[in-house]
């Protein structure tokens, strides 16, 4: 039999329980232990409510999010502040896709349900009641027990078998590299790791955090020196053309031009609710966005990101120097930001600030261009009798 120790301190605030069967000969044991600052016993977690947007109204959602935000004009005079109108858009949005958008939760193993298995499976778990009365009760499960096993690979190839002959590479690749990360075990999740600092060993979410962040302080402080800099180097004669509102093909342009699919920051508008906003909605983005490039300010949930630490590749996890962090912003931030990056280019562009053998970050211009421009100069070189420099 399974043993479970506990201490007695705890004793009074632990339950065990013995759960149903879920395919093997032995039955798992859940143990549920009441902490002093919880008041619930601690369940496992469900998976995220995640948007499925192949099955969303898009007419619905940017009908709603019109109607809701003109119900609000009414109201605008409370919303003084830039992040007032901000959380005021925010809601409607948000309102706007939970009437329009389906949400599904995501759970992990999902079990596809089969005949045959069910029969056998309702078979075994009777055998296995009647198992300890004879020898013969015993063999008769182990029996069904093997039989249940076998069909079970069996089926598990079929379906493996199946998915491959119907995965199409260039029409669903994101499908395609998902069925081979998962071949592969690179979706596998593992534990999160201790950290230790400064020969000290932390396992609470918490601490690791602070850890994490205080190691990475060093990016912004060095981002800020890198600005306070540049507002001294850069010198702009006609501003009149940088500083006046953005218009409304601005701001299509640079919606047009995100990807699909991308994670939501923490104002939680992904990149899809954007691309199917109604115009009263993406109206009052412009103006919230010409008031935050007017006043110099921006809302400050743009400020905040989503920070998940990636370890690196064969690197000790209980190190925090090994984790890389990435960081998940807003979505409409990144937008604003698109907005004055076509604005800036544009306007580096047409007043040819730019150097003309620069091909980095320009477009129609590729790294091979330089390698060209080289090679080109050197055949003049020996067509000349020169050296090349």
């Amino acid at each position: 039999p399974d043993i479970t120790l506990i201490s007695n301190g705890i004793e009074t605030n632990t339950k065990w329980n013995v759960l149903g069967d879920i395919g093997s000969d032995h039955l798992p044991i859940q143990l549920c232990i009441k902490l002093d600052n919880t008041q619930d016993e601690i369940q496992e977690e469900d998976g995220p409510l995640l948007w499925q947007y192949t099955k969303a109204d898009c007419a619905l959602f940017a009908k709603t999010g019109d109607t809701l935000l003109k119900e609000t004009n009414n109201l605008v005079n409370n919303f003084r502040t830039l992040d007032q109108k901000y959380d005021n858009w925010t809601n409607c949005v948000l309102k706007a896709a939970a009437t329009a958008i389906p949400r599904l939760r995501k759970h992990h193993n999902i079990k596809t349900q089969n005949l045959q298995i069910t029969k056998l499976s309702k078979m075994r778990n009777h055998a296995r009641s009647l198992a300890p009365t004879s020898k013969l009760n015993r063999l008769i499960y182990n029996n069904l027990t093997r039989k249940l096993r076998l069909l079970s690979i069996k089926l598990k190839r079929e379906q493996r078998k199946k998915l491959c002959e119907n995965i199409n590479l260039r029409k669903n690749p994101t499908k395609a590299w998902a069925f081979v990360k998962r071949l592969t075990g690179e979706t596998k999740k593992n534990n999160p790791s201790p950290i230790v600092s400064e020969g000290k060993t932390y396992v609470e979410d918490k601490r690791r955090a602070e850890i994490l962040n205080i190691l990475h302080q060093w990016g912004k402080q060095k981002n800020d020196q890198e600005r306070k800099r540049m507002e001294k180097e850069i010198k702009i004669d006609d501003a009149s053309i940088m500083s006046s509102p953005f218009t409304q093909n601005e701001i299509q342009r640079a919606i047009a031009q995100c990807k699909k699919n991308t994670a939501a920051g923490a104002d939680k508008i992904s990149t899809n609710m954007l691309k199917n906003i109604g115009p009263k909605t993406r109206t009052y983005l412009l103006d919230i966005i010409n008031e935050s490039w007017k006043r110099g300010e921006i809302p400050n949930i743009w400020r905040h990101a989503i920070i998940t630490p990636i370890l690196k590749e064969g690197k000790n996890p209980t190190e925090a120097e090994n984790c890389l962090p990435i960081s998940i912003t807003s979505c409409v931030g990144k937008i604003a930001e698109r907005m004055v990056n076509n604005r800036m280019y544009w306007f580096l562009e047409g007043s040819d600030l730019i150097h003309p053998d620069q091909s980095g970050f320009r477009h129609n211009r590729q790294s091979i261009d330089q390698v060209v421009k080289i090679i080109l100069n050197i055949q003049d070189g020996f067509q000349s009798k020169e050296n090349t420099v």
